[in-house]
């Protein structure tokens, strides 16, 4: 009975290598698969079926240049080596989505306590956020800001316009969310028909304090290095968000 390693032999008698060496391949390359399951993080056998890969262009390699069978697959290893790291690199970086998904939720955090722009010319105007397009009441709540934003970020979308040297990609995101805003309300308005909810009604002798909420699609601009980082990301804007 033959007391040779089975895997060995195969692999010995299928690219026509000598039983040691083929015996030192399979030693060595069981190392090098655990190194890139770990590194690509693959399965150990996803990792063997690609080290494996290698062996018949080694033979094809060794035959036309009349080398050994382990030089010719040391020299496609190195020149493939690059690749791996790259394959490795793109696995490990996030992808623009992912950065948006950690700095939108900060950006909103920020806007809380945010004024909300009043249109209008000369002195009526006020700045500040761009709500022009929600629905808000207006006619009976001032000073209306922002109390709370509810992301849901399973809606962002990623829009790219443009791309710039080094590779700076400029373009908006945009995501849906629950708003809630509050204002003051004179006390009397509190009694009409309205969808706005007192939350103190004795704020002073005249005004209440009130909010309500608005479904709505937030955008922001944003100036990215994919895989790197968020250069720069503003708030642009707010849209009517209610589904019809």
């Amino acid at each position: 009975m033959s007391n040779k390693n089975p895997k060995a032999k195969r692999l010995a008698d299928a690219y026509r290598l000598r039983y040691a060496e083929a015996l030192n391949v399979m030693r060595e390359d069981s190392d090098l698969a655990e190194e890139l399951a770990e590194e690509l993080e693959i399965s150990r056998a996803e990792a063997t079926r690609r080290i494996e890969e290698q062996y018949a262009a080694a033979r094809q390699r060794a035959d036309e240049r009349g080398v050994s069978f382990r030089t010719a697959l040391a020299e496609i290893r190195s020149e493939q080596s690059l690749n791996i790291q790259f394959e490795a690199l793109a696995k490990a970086a996030p992808s623009v989505e992912e950065m948006l998904r950690e700095e939108i939720p900060a950006l909103c955090q920020r806007l809380t306590g945010e004024m909300i722009e009043v249109p209008g010319e000369d002195d009526l105007y006020v700045p500040g956020l761009k709500f022009s397009e929600v629905e808000l009441p207006r006619d009976v709540v001032d000073e209306i800001s922002i109390h709370n934003i509810d992301l849901d970020l399973d809606t962002l979308v990623w829009n790219r316009a443009d791309v710039y040297e080094g590779d700076t990609h400029v373009g908006t995101a945009e995501v849906r969310a629950q708003v809630t805003l509050d204002g003051f309300m004179f006390k009397h308005d509190t009694y009409g028909e309205h969808d706005v909810e007192v939350w103190i009604f004795d704020w002073n002798d005249q005004m209440s304090y009130v909010g309500f909420v608005r479904e709505v699609v937030l955008e922001f601009e944003v100036t990215v290095r994919p895989g790197m980082a968020i250069d720069n990301i503003e708030f642009s804007a707010a849209t009517d968000g209610v589904r019809r």
